[in-house]
């Protein structure tokens, strides 16, 4: 099988492991020298990441959940 053929054929699907405990640690600000979060996924990822940072006036970039390229 070539490479393109491989890509071509190849699905993508949800990560089985879940971010929330990074999302969670870059948003309540506990990374200090992180200046924004983006995170795009769920609507409730969005949401959690928003109200998270909130609390330390840390930009964040969200999509809640909608199609982004």
């Amino acid at each position: 099988m070539s490479i393109a053929k491989y890509f071509d054929d190849m699905s993508y699907g949800p990560s089985p492991e879940s971010d929330a405990e990074a999302r969670s640690w870059l948003a309540r600000g506990a990374a200090v020298d992180v200046d924004a979060v983006w995170a795009f996924g769920t609507e409730a990822q969005s949401e959690a990441v928003e109200r998270l940072s909130a609390g330390n006036m840390k930009r964040s970039f969200v999509d809640h959940d909608c199609l982004t390229d």
